[in-house]
């Protein structure tokens, strides 16, 4: 069920014969919020009708400030950006043989998801 919406997941389990517990409170994740992202039973365990299935669902993914590297090399702005969190892609612009950031996708200061790419582009020539 990991990955569904909490609704979809209780709806199957249901029909299955099964009963559902949604547990208190949701988790940071990578998911989707209102997403299953842990269930007390594995896939292919064996169940029995009217067992009890617990959902951990998901309230998203945490939000990060994003720092500003503009300016910096970029493997320091790719470190820098890492060590916060984030995925990094850089975008060279054609002929550009610069290993300064002008800029970045995301704002410095402004939040964007643990795990997300932050993309950075060079200075051109």
């Amino acid at each position: 069920m990991t990955g569904e919406s909490v609704e979809d997941a209780t709806s199957e389990l249901e029909e299955a014969g099964l009963t559902v517990k949604v547990a208190p409170g949701r988790v940071t994740s990578r998911e989707e919020a209102g997403s299953v992202v842990r269930q007390s039973a594995a896939e292919g365990d064996r169940l029995a009708e009217g067992d009890t299935v617990t959902l951990t669902v998901s309230k998203g993914p945490r939000m990060v400030s994003v720092p500003d590297v503009v300016g910096d090399d970029v493997d320091d702005a790719k470190r820098t950006l890492r060590e916060a969190g984030f995925e990094v892609k850089v975008d060279r612009p054609f002929l550009s043989f610069s290993d300064k950031i002008a800029s970045q996708s995301v704002e410095e200061g402004d939040e964007a998801p643990e795990g997300s790419t932050i993309t950075l582009r060079t200075k051109g020539l």
